[in-house]
């Protein structure tokens, strides 16, 4: 599988696992990468790759998938504790998350 084709796959189920497992809309997932929604779509549909900036927000995503699976157990104590630390800190979480999903 050619290098571009991997790099698609892996940012589509980045983000697939950030709208599904967090319960995002595609605007905030699009938000938290620094990309609108239609660019999210054809980057999920193949029609184009993310520029390494987007990579590098998208990994950003990757990291922050693999700490809250290695940390917490269930996505329900994943997603309390995204809401933990907004309400502690301020609003860390701001640009990953609505304020109304986070209320």
């Amino acid at each position: 599988m050619p290098m571009i084709e991997r790099e698609v796959r892996a940012a589509s189920e980045t983000l697939d696992w950030a709208r599904k497992q967090l319960g995002l809309e595609w605007t905030e997932v699009a938000s938290a990468v620094g990309a609108d929604r239609r660019t999210i779509y054809r980057w999920r549909h193949g029609l184009s790759a993310p520029s390494p900036d987007h990579r590098d927000r998208i990994e950003d995503v990757r990291e922050l998938r693999f700490l809250l699976e290695t940390m917490f157990p269930d996505t329900e104590a994943r997603v309390e504790w995204l809401r933990f630390q907004r309400s502690v800190v301020g609003h860390p979480c701001r640009s990953f998350v609505a304020d109304d999903w986070m209320t």
